[in-house]
């Protein structure tokens, strides 16, 4: 049985997290509790929650870019599951994640 863990600090500055965000256009980058949401991706360990610029038109290829940048830098190759607030699938769900994210970048 996989160990699910919430990630409470980045090995980042907050200039590094900046510079992340800023280049893959978030507005918002936090942890979040795994055990909350209903489905993860096959051998991840932990989730983050990003939200992307308003104007941004991103697509399914950015979230792909974004999962494996953030991967690479935690060295935490596919353990990373990454979601927007819209696949939370619940407004209970989603009340309970964001109530409880750590956030690095907003």
């Amino acid at each position: 049985m996989r160990k699910f863990r919430m990630i409470k600090e980045l090995p980042l500055t907050k200039r590094q997290i900046r510079n992340f965000c800023v280049k893959h256009h978030l507005v918002k980058l936090a942890s979040i509790d795994p055990n909350q949401l209903i489905m993860l991706r096959e051998g991840c360990v932990s989730a983050f929650l990003i939200d992307f610029e308003k104007d941004y038109p991103a697509s399914l290829s950015d979230v792909v870019q974004v999962e494996i940048a953030l991967e690479k830098m935690l060295k935490m190759h596919d353990q990373i599951d990454i979601r927007s607030p819209g696949e939370l699938y619940t407004p209970e769900i989603t009340k309970n994640v964001l109530a409880t994210a750590k956030y690095f970048y907003e």
